[in-house]
């Protein structure tokens, strides 16, 4: 089971919200699915995840390429959920270099952490959990994620 931090706790109200961010980004979510690939290349585990693994994971299929939506975790590898020593893990090497995956990785991050800031979400541990160095550095990235950012608009 993933780590589930206090405050991104699935309520009603916030499993609505996060449907509704998923519906208008395309990415299906499966809500009895459990991890152990986050990203099986149909739906996006949620079951027991907590609301800031889910908008992280909306977040790489939004950023994704079609290559990548068609991989397991969207071709980065295996994930902390994936059981070690499973098959699927070791059948799960990446289809980018160590550097893509650094910079896919960072675009998911600064991109669910938008999203977690419009969910009202405690998006700023978030922003501490992900390493990010300032509240001006993720802003850059955001400026850059604008095609995303626009295309969701308002999260109702």
């Amino acid at each position: 089971m993933a780590h589930k931090r206090k405050g991104f706790e699935i309520t009603l109200i916030r499993r609505r919200r996060i449907d509704d961010l998923a519906k208008k980004v395309g990415c299906p979510l499966n809500w009895n699915r459990a991890p152990g690939v986050q990203w099986n290349g149909k739906s996006v585990a949620c079951k027991d995840q907590d609301a800031s693994n889910i908008v992280h994971d909306i977040a790489h299929y939004a950023v994704a390429t079609k290559k990548a939506r068609k991989s397991l975790d969207y071709g980065l590898g295996a994930g902390p959920d994936t059981k070690h020593g499973s098959y699927t893990y070791d059948a799960m090497d990446p289809i980018y270099t160590y550097d893509e995956c650094r910079a896919i990785e960072r675009k998911a991050s600064a991109l669910g952490i938008y999203w977690e800031r419009m969910l009202k979400l405690p998006w700023k541990d978030t922003l501490a959990y992900h390493n990010w160095d300032s509240l001006a550095e993720i802003k850059k990235d955001w400026r850059k994620l604008s095609r995303h950012i626009n295309k969701v608009g308002v999260i109702k």
